[in-house]
């Protein structure tokens, strides 16, 4: 639920109070677990081009929250949102084609929306981004650009990325 909340209630408020009223009532139904109606409600507001429901929706649809798992809707909202400068929606894009859900597999697009979310200060995609310069997944290996993700991802308390910049300390 906090990631749903992280998405951007300030962007939802600034969309205008339609677009925001509807992005409120999602955020209403989902804490109440009501995730047919957040569902119902997200997609009013996303259709009409507000990106924190449109991350959301793609994070519902993923989940199988409001309906059945559906991982292409789940990228296509993803990248409704990514495409605007969401980080998390970036991310969860990147995610999608690392593992070749709702996308075709593609590593090369997987890093290429993790260094986007990165850039914005995702932790998250740091991380991401750490491991497929560690492992040389769609970006040349680079263990000096996988520490420096690592530490970014680190600095902002991402215990897996500490752990990984430690490990590669010690070997």
């Amino acid at each position: 639920m906090r990631v749903l909340a992280a998405i951007g209630m300030a962007l939802a408020l600034s969309a205008g109070p339609a677009l925001a009223a509807d992005f409120e009532d999602g955020m209403r139904f989902y804490r109440a677990e009501n995730y047919v109606k957040a569902l119902d409600s997200w997609k009013k507001a996303a259709e009409q081009g507000n990106t924190p429901a449109q991350a959301a929706l793609g994070i519902m649809y993923e989940n199988g929250q409001g309906a059945a798992a559906d991982y292409r809707q789940a990228a296509f909202w993803y990248r409704q949102a990514a495409e605007k400068g969401n980080a998390g929606a970036q991310n969860n894009l990147g995610s999608l084609y690392e593992k070749g859900q709702g996308v075709a597999a593609d590593n090369k697009q997987a890093a290429s929306w993790y260094q986007k979310a990165a850039d914005h200060g995702n932790a998250v995609a740091q991380f991401n981004l750490g491991r497929m310069y560690q492992t040389g997944q769609g970006v040349a290996q680079d263990y000096n650009r996988a520490a420096f993700w690592f530490a970014k991802a680190g600095e902002q308390g991402h215990a897996w990325a500490q752990s990984a910049l430690g490990l590669m300390h010690e070997t």
